[in-house]
């Protein structure tokens, strides 16, 4: 394990404290998995991201629109 020392809101420090305390963990493990679930939905997200989308020329995209029908608004659908 490795320690750090960080600097956060007091406000921040307060609710994690509190948090901690009505979880019955240390206020050390309660942050260290908020830090795991945060990183994780972080890099879920940038993979998501950076290896999903590819660049598409604005000839492959206008060809791919030319496919859409053109039907009219379903019900509820109507721009107001």
């Amino acid at each position: 394990m490795t320690n750090i020392q960080v600097e956060i809101p007091d406000s921040l420090y307060r609710s994690a404290r509190e948090m901690a305390e009505r979880e019955g963990v240390p206020l050390e493990q309660l942050c260290s998995l908020a830090l795991a679930q945060a990183l994780g939905a972080w890099i879920s997200q940038s993979n998501i991201v950076h290896k999903g989308a590819k660049p598409v020329s604005r000839e492959d995209f206008l060809a791919v629109m030319k496919k859409v029908p053109h039907n009219p608004p379903g019900p509820g659908d109507e721009i107001l």
